[in-house]
């Protein structure tokens, strides 16, 4: 039995005796869900977030551009439920945040990163333009979407940097993108943390001031280097042994796909508007607020692991560095 079938296994054990429920139908769930190595794989589903980081994985899908497959996307609204979906194999990729990744690996999960797609994605918002720095926030209440998230470590670990407590001399409060908007706005936050493209539309429309570029304070604090691994593609560790070939090719053109979104951002704009529910100009704007990059294998790994080094003091788990069977070469 595949090992993600096996961690598929352990979930869903988890979950029943947390619900106090009987044992035996831990058996009837995993034969309703399925759970099986024997898919049909020439059609590649990618579970990505309704983001402007998704784009190139949308051209890809939109274009045809992966030969020899049908890549379809599907949004995602929850971490969790779409990496459940890729352990029992529903889908193929797992688009997500890099940090949520490596946290699902070290706690049990099969998962395996084959590359990174985004290094900076987000911006910290107010209604007033009191904040120029990241020293600025002492005393401040900040928005972030959940402990733990990349957004709360990296703001945390830049507050550090600029001698600033974060649990001490700022008030963090935790609420999810569409709630942090309604708090600013009430007077209840001083500032909060958005990603793209959702910092552009409230800049836009929402009367709210984009005060902190997160690729600028990252500069600031890691020797002028404004890249860090946010948003990166995963799959699991026994589907990436039996499809090696196809993966590279995958990443090749995902690769190519990428290099087209970074130079026509007015093009994809108007291809992904409507799925953003955002208009053209938004979009546009937002394409071009994203760092997209994606390295050779051994780049991504060097920059992963010396992210994770840098930032492993505010992990809840404690590691000293990443497996390195947590990468897959890709090239």
């Amino acid at each position: 039995m595949p090992d993600y079938c096996l961690f598929y296994i352990k979930s869903i054990h988890f979950v029943v005796m947390k619900a106090k429920i009987f044992p035996g139908l831990i058996i009837l769930l995993i034969a309703i869900t399925g759970c099986s190595s024997d898919k049909n794989y020439k059609k590649i589903k990618v579970l990505v977030p309704q983001s402007t980081s998704s784009i190139p994985l949308l051209y890809m899908a939109e274009m045809n551009l992966f030969h020899g497959y049908e890549v379809e996307t599907e949004f995602f609204t929850n971490h969790m439920q779409a990496l459940v979906r890729m352990l029992r194999g529903d889908a193929a990729f797992l688009f997500t945040g890099t940090s949520q990744g490596w946290e699902n690996r070290m706690s049990g999960s099969p998962i395996v990163i084959l590359n990174t797609g985004v290094w900076g994605v987000s911006y910290l918002l107010g209604t007033g333009e009191n904040v120029k720095t990241m020293a600025d926030l002492r005393g401040l209440r900040i928005g972030l979407p959940f402990p733990g998230s990349p957004l709360d470590v990296q703001t945390r670990y830049i507050l550090i940097k600029n001698g600033i407590d974060p649990d001490k001399e700022c008030n963090i409060r935790y609420a999810p993108f569409t709630q942090a908007y309604p708090l600013l706005v009430r007077g209840d936050l001083d500032v909060a943390a958005f990603p793209e493209p959702m910092a552009t539309k409230l800049v836009t429309s929402g009367n709210l001031f984009r005060l902190i570029d997160y690729k600028e304070a990252w500069a600031s604090v890691n020797g002028g280097e404004e890249s860090s691994p946010q948003v990166s593609l995963f799959t699991v560790k026994d589907f990436a042994a039996e499809n090696g070939g196809m993966i590279r090719d995958f990443v090749s053109v995902w690769r190519e796909a990428t290099e087209f979104t970074k130079s026509n951002p007015g093009i994809v704009a108007e291809k992904f508007a409507k799925a953003m529910q955002m208009s053209v100009p938004i979009v546009k704007e937002a394409v071009a607020n994203t760092l997209f990059s994606i390295p050779d294998s051994e780049k991504n790994k060097k920059f992963v692991n010396e992210y994770f080094v840098q930032i492993n003091e505010l992990l809840f788990l404690k590691k000293s560095k990443l497996p390195d069977d947590f990468f897959i070469t890709t090239d």
